[in-house]
């Protein structure tokens, strides 16, 4: 039996007894039934603990506390590396680093370093604690690539220029665009800035990146991690090996370079499956989701094809954690009637 279902049955039966206590008798019974029978359409949510402002060695020591206290998750802020050793994690720089890198000035985040990260979560699930972190796909931190002659074009790792809403200047450099003037408007939410944040084009071609508010510019697909093949998960002739897979070197993917090209949306998505793969989290809340297109994050139906940026999420859930449905990746999140074991 599930600890879900080992808590909903432990709750009918204690309900039960409650009744038969206060009326006794066989209608009491039978009113027990009706209630049992009544709980067991009933969708059982789980207690989740958004749990900020602490570091992972911090949150470690509570974790046995919270699940005595009953709590089956909790919601914990961004991971990777921010701008910052002090950054609450939102202004995102480099979200294939944990705490592992020497960058921004630290190798920790705020937070604390990878192996804390691991340990953390390593013991949330032995008590049986699901672990949700925030997830940033809108923006990145406050550095304008290309801002000047010192500034280079991809100042963070993996992304140029053009992967972001940006004016270009008569010398050749790069700006932001203003923050959203009108938030009643569509196109400024999805276009313009938001907290003075660099704010990624989602959309193909980016559809403001050039002198005047509005341009279109191409978007370049480029190989983005040449010198990582730990962060890659195809291989060319193999198919998928898993991230760290000893298949994927460096030569593999100077060799390939056609194959390993990604736009930035298939840069993100390929960061989100590494996300869940080495966190092994059990989801993510979507950081700033209205200022993102909604085709960027695929089908909101049972469709199995896998598409977009939670497509992807959930693929990857499938295949680190397990599930039982390996015909479709999305169903079980449309259906009341099967176990929710996808993504």
């Amino acid at each position: 039996m599930s600890r879900e279902l080992g808590f909903e049955a432990e709750a009918r039966s204690e309900g039960m007894k409650s009744i038969r206590g206060a009326a006794g008798g066989s209608g009491a019974i039978r009113l027990g039934l009706v209630l049992a029978a009544v709980l067991a359409g009933t969708a059982w949510g789980e207690a989740m603990l958004q749990f900020f402002n602490a570091s992972w060695n911090e949150i470690a020591e509570k974790v046995p506390e919270l699940a005595e206290a009953g709590y089956s998750s909790v919601w914990l802020p961004p991971p990777a590396k921010a701008n910052g050793g002090y950054s609450v994690g939102y202004d995102l720089f480099d979200p294939f680093d944990l705490g592992s890198k020497d960058q921004r000035g630290t190798i920790a985040t705020r937070y604390g370093t990878k192996a804390d990260l691991h340990n953390l979560i390593e013991l949330c699930h032995r008590f049986g604690i699901r672990v949700y972190f925030d997830n940033i796909m809108n923006h990145r931190a406050y550095d304008v690539p290309g801002y000047n002659e010192t500034t280079p074009i991809d100042v963070f790792p993996g992304m140029v220029a053009e992967d972001f809403h940006l004016r270009t200047t008569s010398d050749g450099f790069y700006r932001k665009w203003d923050n959203t003037r009108d938030w009643q408007d569509a196109w400024q939410v999805m276009h313009l800035g938001l907290s003075d944040l660099l704010d990624i084009a989602h959309e193909t071609p980016n559809q403001n990146f050039g002198a005047n508010e509005g341009d279109w510019h191409d978007k370049p697909s480029i190989v983005r991690h040449p010198y990582n093949p730990e962060f890659y998960d195809w291989h060319p002739t193999e198919g998928w090996v898993g991230f760290n897979s000893t298949s994927i070197t460096e030569a593999v993917i100077a060799a390939n370079p056609d194959f390993y090209k990604e736009d930035v949306g298939a840069y993100l998505c390929r960061n989100a499956r590494w996300m869940m793969e080495t966190t092994r989290a059990d989801g993510f809340r979507l950081d700033a989701v209205k200022h993102v297109p909604d085709y960027f994050f695929g089908a909101f139906n049972d469709d199995a094809s896998d598409a977009g940026y939670l497509g992807q999420v959930q693929w990857q859930f499938n295949m680190t954690h397990g599930y039982s449905d390996w015909s479709n990746h999305r169903d079980s999140n449309f259906s009341t009637e099967i176990p929710r074991d996808d993504a």
